[in-house]
């Protein structure tokens, strides 16, 4: 037993040799508590993990804050240029800043200062917050400038507007590509319509099949169809032409380079279903091509009674029918890939505030 007053063994009178105390006989026996750093372990280990969490954690934060930032600035902008790129900056700083400033505000109203771990992660917290109401706000704001900016660009290349001083060294390149787009559409709708296409307007009925000189004349014209709009299905002639604009513009290298990085990024995108249209396009063609070039071979090997076609061969009759089931769904796929085509450029002109009506259907690549 220990001593109340001095921890000290007793003796076996209760009696302790050091201070005299005389241990009351209803006192407790003060047993060695055994090591006592065992109960301490577990704390001092999460100390020593706590700053490196912290750390850990806000430099994630900061990942999501450099993210959403870069996410506001392509929405604003809708290219990654060099203005896009000081707007992301802008961003990411005025979030470090106000982190800064509401870890001053808390360590003035608890009187005294975090450590640098706790402060660094309080700032991120804070940037993150900041960045992610930020870019929420941004889903909610109306067409943004440069946006505003490239539709007035195809408004003057259109013609609806006059033309204005370039604002900004791009402008005048942007200008004169959209320029060149409207003109190659209206060339292409000028070719388009100069086309024969009398004889495809009743493409797989019993009466396109009438005769191998009418089927001859569908082929003719099916290939002629095919010819134009292979020499307008890559816009690279507009675009060599607009780098080579690019190229020659009084802008820094880096500059120029962001540009059209953001340029080649919008097109791919917006480029995506007429792509798509042009793939199904020519498999339709090719599709209705074959099964007419069959007919043609075999064009006394059939005849037409009551809109009907009769094969003196069941083989035969069985190629045609696979052959004209192929095209016609192809055509079906065709129609499908025009109204996505469709769909999209409305997106687009909606998205930059564009109507229809400021274009005419030539500059818009439609055929009256």
């Amino acid at each position: 037993m220990l001593c109340p007053t001095c921890g000290r063994e007793l003796g076996t009178d209760q009696r302790c040799s050091s201070c005299g105390t005389v241990a009351p006989s209803n006192t407790p026996a003060i047993l060695p508590g055994g090591d006592s750093f065992l109960g301490a372990r577990s704390p001092i280990l999460w100390e020593r993990a706590k700053p490196v969490i912290l750390v850990i954690a806000g430099l994630l934060l900061w990942l999501s804050i450099v993210f959403l930032n870069y996410l506001r600035a392509l929405r604003w902008a809708g290219i990654m240029n060099a203005q896009a790129s000081g707007y992301m900056m802008g961003g990411c700083v005025t979030s470090l800043l106000l982190g800064l400033l509401a870890m001053y505000v808390v360590a003035k109203i608890r009187g005294k200062k975090s450590n640098p771990p706790t402060r660094f992660f309080g700032v991120s917290a804070v940037g993150f917050l900041i960045s992610f109401l930020s870019f929420a706000g941004s889903l909610k704001e109306p067409p943004n400038r440069a946006l505003q900016n490239v539709a007035e660009m195809l408004r003057q290349a259109a013609g609806n507007r006059p033309t204005t001083p370039d604002a900004n060294w791009w402008d005048g390149p942007t200008r004169d590509f959209f320029r060149d787009l409207l003109d190659r559409n209206q060339q292409y709708i000028k070719e388009v319509n100069a086309l024969d296409n009398s004889a495809i307007k009743n493409l797989y009925s019993a009466d396109s099949y009438a005769g191998k000189v009418h089927m001859e004349k569908v082929l003719s014209q099916l290939r002629a169809a095919h010819s134009v709009d292979s020499k307008y299905s890559s816009i690279e002639p507009v675009l060599k032409i607009m780098r080579d604009r690019v190229a020659a513009a009084h802008a820094s290298e880096r500059e120029k380079q962001d540009f059209l990085k953001g340029m080649n990024e919008s097109l791919k995108r917006s480029l995506k279903p007429r792509e798509e249209l042009l793939r199904v396009e020519k498999l339709w063609m090719d599709s209705t091509m074959d099964l007419y070039e069959f007919m043609v071979a075999h064009s006394s090997d059939y005849s037409i009674q009551d809109t009907k076609l009769y094969f003196a061969d069941g083989k035969l009759r069985k190629q045609f029918t696979t052959l004209q089931s192929k095209a016609v769904a192809s055509h079906k796929d065709f129609l499908k890939a025009k109204a996505a085509f469709e769909d999209a450029r409305k997106d687009n002109m909606n998205q930059l505030g564009v109507s229809s009506s400021e274009l005419t259907p030539s500059q818009l690549g439609k055929a009256h």
